[in-house]
């Protein structure tokens, strides 16, 4: 008769598969967390330039001209210009306006008095009060870039009206 028991449990080696299968789900699953922030704050970003965009107009319909910034015709959320808090449509027209939600390594909102969009990835002076352009970066953009403002990677601009 054998008197050796049956040993239970798992041995190391079955223990290190389980692990390492466990780790590469859970790597699947933070790049998809991580993909889906990353709309989320473009998605942000998009409503804050609807916002400033409304408030421009607003500002427009008033006074026959788009403001300017303090003093400035460009200004930002990233410290390279002015500050976009400086925008002259604070607050009548528009309570505040946030920073971008990273508003790091260039991530911000871009405005500048007296330009407007001549392309698909360009835009151009015109030194008219009745003209701006407004950019912004995106995280998921697949626009083309548009170089200028300190900021070669913004992807999304737009204008009051193009050439």
């Amino acid at each position: 008769m054998n008197t050796q028991e049956k040993q239970k449990g798992f041995t190391l080696i079955e223990l290190l598969i389980v692990i390492s299968i466990i780790s590469l789900l859970s790597s699947f699953v933070l790049v998809a967390v991580n993909s889906a922030r990353a709309k989320s704050r473009d998605a942000v970003r998009y409503q804050a330039a609807k916002q400033i965009k409304n408030a421009l107009e607003l500002y427009y319909t008033n006074n026959g001209y788009y403001p300017l910034c303090g003093a400035d015709i460009h200004c930002d959320t990233t410290g390279a210009f002015t500050a976009l808090s400086m925008l002259a449509v604070v607050p009548t027209y528009i309570s505040s306006i946030k920073n971008d939600p990273l508003n790091t390594s260039g991530y911000g909102y871009y405005y500048g008095r007296g330009y407007i969009k001549t392309g698909t990835n360009s835009f151009a002076t015109t030194g008219n009060a009745t003209d701006y352009i407004f950019g912004m970066r995106l995280e998921n953009g697949s626009d083309p870039a548009y170089t200028g403002w300190g900021n070669p990677n913004l992807n999304y601009l737009d204008s009051n009206r193009t050439q």
